[in-house]
This record gives structure tokens, C-alpha cells and sequence, in this order.
């Protein structure tokens, strides 16, 4: 009987050293190897073009064509022709320079007229950098594509059209050190669905800098800065309508360390459904327009930034606007925002916040800023609904269970500002609640090591 024993308590106590080796693989999760950002092996071909002649090929286009994934093409000083197709993995370079010109306003329509295309439908990952673009309709145009492509180091002058097309793009590309001269937009990517990234650019003279209309997918604006050097004044085209457009977004976006001068609206969200940021962001001198009024009526204009009908979280923080004369903030009939440790100085009388945020400038306490919404959005739910008053708001509550606010201004949460920055969570906060490296794998830890300790105690014994 007690060899028996002696031999059951050394697997009882494995199965419990087991039981703590999986606990701590759960509350490490494993680390993941990084992942390439623009999908581009680094070995490959070199083909070297040169409009003189004196090299493999005299065109860009022609060197595109013949190159394989992982090849560069590398572009010596000169102008070329555009119209190039670019349908694999390459890197298509010109590190002194090179222009690539387009055919301007009276080419018939047999001659490209865009710079760069990237194949449509495609999954290439194509690098374009160090070029000017001159003359053309669309400097670079991906649309419909699924690759990660990037465009950087480039100079956009005077398209026609659009200096970077991205429509109904699906992958996770980048545009990187990019500056934009006198376009309708600067980048358009309408119905975008990848996760895309624009930094560390200047866009002058653009209708809208940056066009995301109805975009899905997530994306960041970081060190931007949108200008219109002749002042939002001039009603003509010229005229900077739009710094950022985001119009009926659903994806999470965020603007961060940028700038919008001389336009009529700073970011337009008007209708988002994502959760989006602006942060550490000055708008100055965004003022009313009559081009405005006859291209986007009835929108709201002479606006830092329109939140009107949004319907996720948002914020905008530690950002400057300067010399606004309609609101800096208008959020009418829009899902609760904050606005926090904002510096305003409006023009004239204009007002700060309007419509449903708590507005607040550096060092005051946030406080709901008066709503100005006389239709706000109707509230849908799946069926008929209950009104219930309980010293406060009413609330409709759907046959479903799940209250919704009505009214231009949703109830405060249940939560104290602290200097300024977001509200900290309730003390009754559900506490059961665990992740990876939560408070549950630490009880079944103690757990099991109490079973070892009476598992030793019987051998002990």
C-alpha cells in the first residue's frame, strides 16, 4: 500500500507543475516575427535606364515591362515618357532625380496620361521613389489594387487630376516625403479598405488634400501639412476646399502633428461611422468660400473640424485653431466627442464648440458645449420602443433590451476628468473581466500551487 502511494504523488505533482507551465504560456503570449511592409524581396535584377541611351534601356516603361519581382529598376537623371505599368514586386528608383512628364492639356486620347500605374486588380507591391511628375492626369494611379505598394521621395506638379489615385484600393501601401503642387486632390482613396499611412508631406493647392470618402480600412495622417498659399479667399479652383475628407468612413483613422492653412474646412468627418482621432493638429485662417458653396452645399463651412453626424468615438486634442470663423468644432447631432486641452482663438465672434462634445481648452475641465441641433439624426432600432423618464433624459429602450439616448446630447458617463485627459473608468467597473496577463491566471496559479503544497504535506505524512 505505500509503494503504492509513493508512486502516485510524484505524477500528481507533475500534472500540477504541467498546469503552472501552461498558466505562464498563457500569460506570455508568444512574440510573432515581423512582417515586411512593402512585400518587396531585396535580391533581384538590376536594370538601369537612361534617356541618353547609354544604358539598358532608354525608358522607364520599357525597363518596367522586362523586370521580375524583386528587380529595381534605377533611373538616371533625364525626362521621360510616362504611361509606365508597373504589374510586379519591383522598385523603380531614381537617386539623383529624374522627371517623369506627362502630356499635358492638349494630348489626343491615344497618348497615357498617367505617370505610373499600377496594374489593376493586381497583388504587386511596387516601390516608386525619387522622381518629379509633371503634366499628367494622374501621377500615380492604383486603383482597385491589393498590393502594398509605396510611393516616396516624389514631387507632384501641376497633374491634371489626382497626384495619387488609390479608388477601392485593398492593400497596405504608403506615401512617404511626398509634395503636391496645384491638383484637385493630392490622394484620393474613396472606398479604400487596406490600412494605409501618409506622413511627412506638403499638399499645396489641393480642392482636397486627402480624399477618403466612405474608406473601410484604418489609416493614419501624420506630419501633413495642407496650404493654399493664395488664401482661402479666392473663389476658384485654386481654392482649398478640404484639408482631410472623410466623409462616411466607417474605418478607425486618426490625424496626428499636422497642419490645414488657407482652406474651408480644416477635416470634414461628417457622417463617420469609425472611431477616429485628430491630435496635436493647428487649423488657421479656415474660412467661408463661394466655390464651397457651389460644389458641397448644404455642408457646414468655415469649420476646423466637422464631427456633425458622426456616430463612433472621437476626440480632438492638443490642437490649435487659429483665425476660424464658423466653429471650430461643429459636432450637430453627432454621437458624444471630446474636445480636450485645445488652444481656440476664433475670429470674430465665432463660436468654439456647437453641437454634442465636451469642449474644453488646455487646463479646464471639459463640459458639454450647448447643442445646436434641431434635427438630430433619427435613433433606428429592430422594433418598437419604450420611453422611460427617471428623474433625468429620456431614454428609449428597443423591445431588444438595448437603451439607446435620444435627444441632441447623449448622458454623461459616470466618470471624473482627470486634468484634462479622457475619463477614468467607474469604480464599480465589472472587475471579472481578464485578459492574457489578468487577474485570472494569477488565482488559478495560486490554486495549483496549493495543491502542490498538500500534495508534498500527504507524501510528507
Amino acid at each position: 500500500m505505500t509503494r503504492e502511494r509513493a508512486h502516485r504523488v510524484p505524477r500528481a505533482i507533475v500534472a500540477a507543475l504541467v498546469t503552472l507551465a501552461l498558466l505562464g504560456s498563457v500569460a506570455a503570449p508568444p512574440v510573432t516575427a515581423a512582417t515586411s511592409t512593402t512585400g518587396n524581396p531585396t535580391d533581384g535584377d538590376l536594370l538601369v535606364v537612361d534617356d541618353d541611351g547609354d544604358a539598358d534601356y532608354r525608358s522607364i516603361a520599357a525597363a518596367a515591362a522586362n523586370a521580375s519581382d524583386g528587380d529595381t529598376v534605377r533611373v538616371r537623371p533625364g525626362t521621360y515618357d510616362g504611361g509606365i505599368e508597373l504589374a510586379a514586386n519591383v522598385t523603380v528608383v531614381a537617386p539623383r532625380g529624374a522627371t517623369v512628364a506627362g502630356p499635358g492639356f492638349d494630348a489626343n486620347e491615344s497618348v497615357p496620361d498617367t505617370a505610373f500605374r499600377v496594374v489593376s486588380g493586381s497583388h504587386a507591391a511596387p516601390v516608386v521613389s525619387g522622381f518629379t511628375v509633371t503634366g499628367c492626369f494622374d501621377g500615380v494611379s492604383a486603383w482597385n489594387t491589393t498590393g502594398d505598394w509605396v510611393v516616396r521621395d516624389t514631387a507632384f506638379e501641376y497633374p491634371l487630376g489626382n497626384a495619387i489615385q488609390a479608388i477601392s484600393s485593398r492593400g497596405d501601401w504608403r506615401v512617404e516625403n511626398v509634395t503636391v503642387r496645384n491638383a484637385s486632390e493630392a490622394v484620393v482613396a474613396i472606398d479604400a479598405g487596406g490600412d494605409w499611412v501618409v506622413e511627412d508631406s506638403v499638399f499645396r493647392g489641393a480642392e482636397h488634400a486627402v480624399e477618403a470618402a466612405s474608406a473601410t480600412g484604418d489609416w493614419t495622417l501624420r506630419n501633413v501639412t495642407v496650404t493654399n498659399d493664395a488664401g482661402a479667399e479666392v473663389d476658384d479652383y485654386g481654392v482649398t476646399l478640404v484639408g482631410f475628407a472623410a466623409r462616411n468612413a466607417s474605418g478607425a483613422w486618426s490625424i496626428e502633428d499636422s497642419t490645414v492653412r488657407d482652406a474651408v474646412v480644416g477635416v470634414s468627418a461628417f457622417e463617420t461611422g469609425g472611431d477616429w482621432t485628430v491630435s496635436d493638429t493647428t487649423f488657421r485662417n479656415v474660412t467661408e468660400s463661394e466655390r464651397y458653396d457651389f460644389v458641397m452645399p448644404p455642408l457646414p463651412e468655415g469649420v476646423g473640424v466637422v464631427a456633425a453626424r458622426a456616430t463612433g468615438s472621437w476626440s480632438v486634442r492638443n490642437s490649435a485653431f487659429v483665425g476660424v470663423t464658423g466653429a471650430d468644432i461643429d459636432a450637430t447631432g453627432a454621437s458624444a466627442g471630446t474636445a480636450v486641452d485645445n488652444e481656440f482663438q476664433a475670429a470674430g465672434d465665432a463660436d468654439r464648440c456647437v453641437g454634442n462634445v465636451r469642449c474644453g481648452s488646455a487646463g479646464e475641465t471639459p463640459t458639454p458645449s450647448p447643442s445646436t441641433d434641431e434635427s438630430p439624426a433619427p435613433t433606428v432600432s429592430d422594433g418598437p420602443s419604450t420611453s422611460i423618464s427617471i428623474d433625468g433624459p429620456s431614454t428609449s429602450v428597443p423591445t431588444d433590451g438595448s437603451p439607446t439616448a435620444t435627444g441632441g446630447v447623449e448622458p454623461t458617463p459616470s466618470a471624473t476628468p482627470t486634468g484634462g485627459n479622457e475619463t477614468t473608468a467607474s469604480p464599480t467597473q465589472d472587475r471579472t473581466a481578464t485578459t492574457a496577463d489578468g487577474p485570472l491566471p494569477a488565482r488559478l496559479a495560486v490554486l495549483a500551487l496549493l495543491v502542490v503544497g498538500f500534495l508534498l504535506g500527504r507524501r510528507s505524512g
